[in-house]
This record gives C-alpha cells, sequence and structure tokens, in this order.
C-alpha cells in the first residue's frame, strides 16, 4: 500500500495546496485574541466577497497577516467555496421537489 494515499492527507493537499500542510497554532490565545478570532472567522465570508467597508477589511486583512490560524481558515474557506462552485450545477427530481413542497406545508 505504499502508492495508496492517506484520505485526510489527500483532502488537505486538495484544500490547503500541494506540498501544504496546516500551520500550527500559537502554544496559547488570550482571551482577546481569541475573540478577535472568533469575530474575523464570522466576517470572513463577507471578506471573500469583497463585502465589507474599508476599515473591516483592512482589519481582517491585518489580523491575518499576523494570525496563521485564521489566515488557515480562510484559506480553507477560499478554497472550498472554489471547489463547490466548480461543481456542476444539476436539478432534484421533480416528485423530490414535490415531497419537499408536501412536507414543509404544515
Amino acid at each position: 500500500m505504499k502508492n495508496s494515499k492517506n484520505p485526510i492527507k489527500k483532502f488537505l493537499s486538495l484544500i490547503l495546496g500541494k506540498g501544504k500542510t496546516p500551520p500550527t497554532r500559537k502554544e496559547s490565545l488570550d482571551e482577546e485574541d481569541m475573540e478577535e478570532c472568533i469575530e474575523i472567522r464570522e466576517l470572513a465570508s463577507d471578506y471573500l466577497e469583497e463585502d465589507l467597508d474599508d476599515s473591516h477589511k483592512a482589519r481582517v486583512r491585518n489580523h491575518l497577516l499576523r494570525c496563521h490560524g485564521c489566515k488557515a481558515f480562510v484559506d480553507t474557506l477560499k478554497r472550498t467555496i472554489s471547489l463547490l462552485t466548480s461543481l456542476p450545477k444539476t436539478e432534484p427530481p421533480k416528485d423530490s421537489i414535490e415531497e419537499i413542497k408536501k412536507r414543509t406545508r404544515t
């Protein structure tokens, strides 16, 4: 099984890019850093969609320069969005749509 690839490594390779590994976390984060990381991660989608005002955009960008964990989070989110948007769009079977509508009408 020398040539078989570990599925987790394969997934990380897809998300992070070939040959890259996730960055290590800081030894310890104080409460203020953790709160900022939570806020930055909540802003990640808007940041990637360029839907933030200039001050928030700069704040996120500056945080990502110094926080490897949040940078990995945003990079992973960006790659995930890219992978998902590259999938072909399909329509569910018509009977499935009707069944869903029937079940949600209560």
